[in-house]
């Protein structure tokens, strides 16, 4: 597993960044389009399974973590290596224009979705006051979402997925 540190929602030098990390975390792990089942899992059959996710709401600092387990025959070191190298992609090239689209309508249908029932409204926003955010983030979080840019999300990668705030486990 490989976590590195992230700021409470409240606390990111810009507004947009705890959403383009979102994005980010869906271009790794948003289903089976995704890079990480697709291309380490399937493709390259590196990985039995991975996976990617940003801690956004937090009332502390939080977590974007990803996690691995080797396919057969491959190691620890094999499947470190091919996050590693899938994290270094975000940071040195673009994700594309229809990638970006199609994982942006992803996690904002995923957020709507969430919301379906009364009680499952009613308990996402209780625990939005409970980190002092407003019900409003319920409103507002698929367009921020859909304002994510391409380059935003290089520039969450670069910023935040470094080697300073990287903790690593490993289990054998």
């Amino acid at each position: 597993k490989m976590s590195y540190n992230m700021p409470q929602i409240k606390n990111y030098a810009h507004e947009w960044e705890p959403y383009a990390l979102d994005v980010l975390a869906a271009v790794l792990d948003g289903g089976k389009s995704a890079r990480l089942s697709k291309e380490l899992v399937r493709t390259q059959q590196i990985l039995s399974s991975a996976g990617a996710g940003n801690d956004l709401l937090n009332r502390y600092a939080s977590v974007f973590s990803l996690s691995a387990t080797p396919a057969k025959g491959k190691t620890l070191k094999d499947a470190h290596q091919a996050l590693t190298k899938q994290i270094e992609r975000l940071k040195t090239q673009l994700v594309s224009q229809v990638e970006l689209q199609r994982v942006k309508a992803q996690v904002s249908a995923d957020k709507v979705y969430s919301q379906d029932s009364i009680s499952e409204q009613a308990s996402y926003i209780g625990f939005l006051h409970m980190i002092d955010l407003s019900w409003r983030f319920i409103d507002e979080y698929p367009d921020k979402i859909q304002k994510v840019t391409a380059e935003q999300v290089r520039q969450v990668a670069k910023t935040y997925l470094t080697q300073d705030s990287l903790t690593e486990m490993f289990l054998t």
